[in-house]
């Protein structure tokens, strides 16, 4: 009796041998999958100089439409963490999207000129209209726009990011110090 017992313990432990290999594999495979795919994007943004945002390149904050600036208080927008050359952006928005977006633009010393809204995919015309009024850079905001409570949740983002497919440019930007909305009012308070 004693004898089944041990073959008993003994099978059990190879089986936790087996779904340990079997859950190493998965991983394994996983691991090769996400290679190749990164280097399917690397390739692919080689080739035609774009980059497409993900959702991690987003922040939930609005920008402010009189400074261009973050304001963190304000969770109704889901906006680009950088700053992006306007040359080169592309906006494709899914059929029956929930979010409309804002292109804010800077000048080359990235001093705010403005912001257009939009609940269409951008057209080229409205780029050359950009860099006519002197914007090199730009910021996006994502805006729901049937959001029930008006504030986007972190569950939320990915869903909202996912309806608009923005492309930039991948030529780096050098990112200037970015102000805040709180860090704007205490400087013109302490002047």
């Amino acid at each position: 009796m004693a004898k089944k017992q041990a073959k008993k313990k003994s099978s059990g432990k190879q089986g936790w041998k087996y779904a340990a290999v079997a859950l190493a594999a998965i991983v394994a495979v996983g691991t090769i999958f996400g290679i190749v795919q990164h280097v399917k994007t690397k390739k692919a943004e080689e080739e035609t100089g774009l980059h497409t945002l993900v959702t991690t390149e987003y922040a939930r904050y609005a920008l402010d439409d009189d400074t261009g600036l973050a304001n963190e208080e304000d969770q109704s927008g889901i906006s680009t963490k950088m700053y992006y050359l306007l040359d080169g952006l592309q906006v494709v928005l899914e059929k029956d999207a929930t979010v409309a977006y804002q292109i804010n633009y800077y000048d080359k010393n990235f001093r705010f000129l403005g912001v257009d809204t939009f609940e269409e995919d951008l057209e080229a015309e409205t780029v050359e209209a950009m860099k006519e009024a002197g914007a090199v850079y730009v910021k996006i905001e994502i805006i729901p726009t049937e959001d029930e409570d008006g504030s986007v949740s972190i569950l939320e983002k990915n869903g909202y990011v996912k309806q608009a497919t923005v492309q930039v440019s991948t030529e780096e930007v050098e990112q200037p110090e970015e102000e805040s909305e709180e860090t704007s009012s205490e400087e013109e308070s302490a002047s």
